[in-house]
């Protein structure tokens, strides 16, 4: 609950990249982290691949999410991400 409460007020310039951090907030483990695939995040959002992908890429520009370097799954491609629980974005409202 803790990171939809801070995802919930970040303003974003694009309603699809709030939409991706909120269903990844929503989602969100021990620590701040998450680690949804992207044909999750299509799924969850009904947003293109792309779109998504595009969505992903502005948030860790922005700083609201890190990737932590450590990929999981099977095939070890599903990325892990760290939410800025707590922390704005760099720049106030991206």
């Amino acid at each position: 609950m803790e990171a939809l409460n801070w995802a919930m007020p970040i303003q974003l310039e694009k309603s699809s990249w709030k939409f991706v951090l909120v269903c990844m907030a929503n989602r969100v483990r021990a620590e701040a982290l998450c680690f949804q695939s992207v044909a999750q995040l299509v799924e969850d959002t009904c947003l293109d691949r792309k779109t998504v992908l595009t969505a992903i890429t502005r948030l860790c520009e922005a700083g609201l999410i890190a990737d932590t370097g450590e990929r999981i799954g099977s095939t070890k491609q599903i990325v892990v991400y760290k939410l800025g629980v707590g922390n704005g974005p760099k720049n106030g409202s991206v």
